[in-house]
């Protein structure tokens, strides 16, 4: 591993010669355009005699193409494709090179996929480099499979993607590259470093860095600069991280609050997800918290390699708020049984592959206009493959002069147990969130039937 300073001076490629052993983990990225040199690198890996060497095999079981209008390089949002209900979240759809992840579904004819994930930049899978899209252009539902498997004919193409990339994946660096290399056996290896427009010169520097990929997490953002509180409502929160080659769970806690101040939690970041939504919930007799204990810090703890790791990050200073327009309940449905847990929250139990309901009360204290809740992410903190059901293009609402709705959570067939702290949010009267309540993802009835029958 090292760093190794390069130049494109000619229309010639750069080529460096490494060793590695089979199933070693090494990270391969440049570093230009973050030092302002015009080079927009591209990254290959090829084998001891010249040749690409190969990544994945993509299978398409259907064909489809962009709809409506085209995407840019960036969006992660109204993914608008053919065909789209017979298409599943979790799903890998290619795109000219890219490859994307489907999140979240439309919500109707007039609207489209949101793709993984879900906010910011999208990322594209195995390291392609997100592009643009252009209206009518083709696109597939794809399986990934080793190089080399024998797999049945579709009439579908079939893609096998290489160890290269453009720009970063998740757009992190620029127009830098990286790739993320798994040795497929013992032997030499080549890194070929070219500018990806052919272009060339002596300011066209670059560094390249290659080193052993170590599992690792890092906070990005935590959205609670200096928050105001109102006392008697909830105020949401939430925290980004990067992960790097770690994919495990990581646990986000607030501790030390002022009296009267409570943090919903702990609360868990699931297996390869970026963000998790919190509150901090103000009581009606909250005091003002003396200057010293003002200052607020979130820790975000993993078990990495049997080790734990803990990041921190500060929330700045809390503020207190008075007079409340609105509050928000989230409770249980008319036609469901309340249940709650020993510290009184709703708890609501889905299956894989059911749909639920749930509500949501407002107190109206002067706000007399319509409350929106949100779309398909309304009830926030949800697992992945779980989703606000059946929203319309309107989403959770609350016209003037109601002060409740019903709303639907739909779990997909595959989604895995599990157990979290879910609540909403009011786009209104200085957005108020929801007290939380506890969503149990539980085994599919299927299952609770072997396990039954086998302890008989």
């Amino acid at each position: 591993t090292g760093i190794i300073n390069g130049k494109e001076e000619t229309t010639d490629v750069d080529l460096f010669r490494f060793s590695a052993k089979q199933g070693e983990r090494l990270v391969i990225e440049t570093k230009g355009a973050r030092n302002k040199s015009p080079i927009d690198t591209h990254i290959a890996i090829l084998d001891s005699e010249g040749k690409p060497v190969p990544r994945v095999l993509l299978h398409s079981i259907r064909d489809s193409y962009f709809t409506f209008r085209g995407k840019n390089s960036t969006q992660t949002s109204d993914f608008r494709i053919h065909n789209w209900e017979e298409m599943r979240l979790n799903q890998l759809l290619y795109c000219n090179g890219e490859v994307v992840k489907l999140y979240h579904y439309p919500r109707g004819p007039d609207s489209g996929y949101n793709v993984y994930p879900d906010f910011g930049n999208r990322h594209g899978m195995f390291d392609t480099t997100p592009i643009a899209h252009a209206l009518h252009e083709p696109c597939y539902i794809v399986e990934a499979y080793p190089p080399g498997t024998e797999l049945p004919k579709t009439g579908l193409p079939d893609f096998l993607l290489n160890y290269e990339n453009d720009d970063e994946s998740t757009r992190r660096l620029g127009k830098d590259s990286r790739v993320n290399f798994v040795a497929p056996t013992d032997g030499e290896y080549l890194i070929r470093v070219s500018d990806s427009r052919g272009f060339q010169g002596p300011d066209y520097k670059y560094e390249l860095n290659v080193k052993a990929a170590k599992p690792s997490f890092r906070i990005a953002d935590a959205k609670a600069n200096n928050p105001t509180i109102t006392r008697g409502t909830s105020k949401k929160m939430f925290v980004t991280i990067h992960r790097d080659h770690f994919s495990g769970p990581v646990v986000i806690e607030i501790d030390d609050l002022p009296e009267g101040i409570i943090a919903n939690g702990p609360i868990t970041i699931e297996p390869n997800g970026l963000r998790a939504f919190f509150t901090l919930y103000a009581s009606e007799s909250a005091p003002t918290p003396p200057e010293d204990a003002m200052s607020i810090t979130l820790t975000a703890t993993a078990m990495i390699n049997g080790k734990k790791v803990r990041r921190t990050k500060s929330l700045g200073k809390l503020k207190l708020g008075e007079d409340p327009k609105l509050r928000v309940e989230l409770t249980h449905a008319e036609d469901r049984l309340p249940h709650f847990n020993q510290n009184r929250l709703p708890v609501f139990e889905i299956r894989p592959g059911e749909t639920i309901t749930a509500r949501v009360v407002v107190k109206r204290l002067g706000y007399k206009q319509r409350i929106n809740f949100g779309k398909e992410s309304a009830a926030l903190n949800l697992p992945f493959g779980v989703y606000v059901d059946n929203t319309g293009l309107n989403g959770v609402l609350i016209p003037p002069k109601e002060n409740a709705r019903t709303f639907f959570l739909t779990a997909e067939p595959w989604v895995k147990p599990s157990e979290r702290l879910i609540f909403l949010e009011s786009a209104e009267a200085g957005k108020p969130s929801s007290n939380p309540a506890v969503l149990r993802v539980v085994p599919a009835a299927s299952t609770l039937d072997k396990t039954k029958n086998a302890a008989n």
